[in-house]
């Protein structure tokens, strides 16, 4: 690399020239298939492997490349591995970053980066006159030369792997990271990850995710929302990974259970807010017997409530998008009925509506699956009916009615 062109891909791999490429955004899923196409053939290694530290930097260059349209991209900038990059970093004397993870606060203008595989310690150092010849004399000033880098390229935000170092004599695969973008975020993505939330985290009691305090009972937890915004916080920050997804954010309006933001521009790729409403049968008490009965008024007051305030937040916040869920602690399981008086307000504000039904135990939840509620409910209205009803029934006669006086062989 040192004074020569820019790293190309080993023999036999080729390289697709940036005019050849498809003009439009390429999806960050696609490129990270790319990504492990590409480094399929490094050989596995331990924690500290240059496998585990190529796909660590290429992530973050992805999502810092997906939100902030790589505004940054003034000059090259090349990460070093090595064992122990905070000796390393005191020894060439380099500046220590807080945390370096992917996304606004930290974006890469250039330079020198030294970085274990985790990028839990990164130094950074920014040599005069650091071109790409410029950075690879400095690697070798240094001792580093040797080390796997990767080379994040000004002119066209590709990504060069050099599992050698700048001294290999090959040169790894590019990634074409300058096309990296992200889907806009919109009401449907947030009902899909609802859906998914719902089935993984709260449909039946899971264990270190706690809803009820006396499940047989039906009595939940002491501030059920807030406990259900605690356990969705990080499911959503996973399943949002290119976005800023806070918890509890302020405003002047009041605070927002959770608010979904680009990293970037605040109003750039759809943003949205996902206000929490937990619907109960019962309150919280710590013996069950003390649980005061909440009214369907109770239930329905809270649910506009919940209208308002997801518009509000979406408004103060300046969100694409509002969806208010409201999960269902009630004994019985009434479906969506609750909307209805709400609907064509919900709709008017532009408010998404969705009810997410929480069964007190897993055989509940078995029963509540598509299929076995039928049986159940047979066998529940077949142990309520007349007795003389039952014996017609079994015989495959008529049961008797007023119109109808029992037969003499009738029990």
């Amino acid at each position: 690399m040192s004074g020569g062109p820019p790293p190309t891909a080993p023999a036999g791999q080729p390289v697709t020239a940036a005019a050849d490429r498809p003009s439009g955004p390429v999806p960050l899923d696609a490129l990270r298939d790319t990504l492990a196409r590409e480094l399929a053939g490094l050989p596995p290694g331990d924690a500290d492997d240059p496998l585990a530290f190529f796909t660590a930097v290429t992530e973050y260059l992805m999502g810092w490349l997906a939100s902030s349209s790589g505004e940054s991209r003034g000059a090259p900038a090349v990460f070093v591995f090595v064992d122990r990059p905070r000796l390393e970093g005191e020894r060439l004397g380099m500046t220590r970053l807080p945390l370096f993870r992917y996304g606004h606060e930290h974006p890469v203008r250039g330079g020198v980066f030294v970085a274990g595989a985790g990028l839990a310690d990164v130094f950074t150092a920014t040599p005069a006159g650091a071109g790409l010849a410029g950075l690879a004399r400095h690697l070798q000033e240094a001792g580093l030369a040797g080390r796997p880098t990767a080379v994040l390229l000004s002119d066209c935000g590709d990504l060069a792997l050099l599992p050698q170092g700048v001294e290999g004599e090959a040169d790894g695969p590019r990634i074409p990271l300058g096309a990296a973008a992200v889907p806009r975020l919109d009401a449907d993505a947030v009902e899909t990850f609802l859906d998914n939330f719902y089935t993984e985290y709260v449909r039946v009691p899971q264990p270190g995710h706690k809803m009820w305090e006396h499940p047989e009972h039906h009595v939940p937890v002491r501030r059920a929302e807030r406990s259900l915004q605690e356990i969705m916080y990080v499911p959503a920050r996973a399943h949002f990974r290119n976005h800023a997804v806070r918890q509890e954010d302020s405003n002047r309006e009041g605070i927002a259970d959770i608010s979904i933001m680009h990293k970037g521009d605040l109003r750039a790729m759809g943003t949205g807010v996902i206000e929490l409403k937990v619907l109960k049968s019962r309150r919280h008490a710590v013996q069950w017997q003390d649980a005061g009965e909440v009214s369907a008024a109770d239930n329905q007051d809270a649910v506009r409530d919940g209208i308002d305030q997801a518009r509000c937040y979406r408004d103060e916040l300046a969100c694409d998008f509002t969806v208010l869920a409201c999960f269902d602690m009630r004994i019985t399981d009434e479906g969506d009925g609750i909307f209805e008086a709400v609907r064509t307000d919900a709709d008017a504000l532009g408010v998404r509506c969705r009810r997410f039904y929480m069964y007190n135990s897993p055989q509940a939840g078995r029963r509540g699956r598509a299929g076995s509620v039928g049986r159940v409910a047979t066998k529940r209205a077949a142990a309520k009916q007349p007795a003389a009803k039952r014996a017609a029934a079994k015989r495959g006669g008529a049961a008797p009615t007023a119109a109808q006086p029992p037969s003499a062989d009738s029990p």
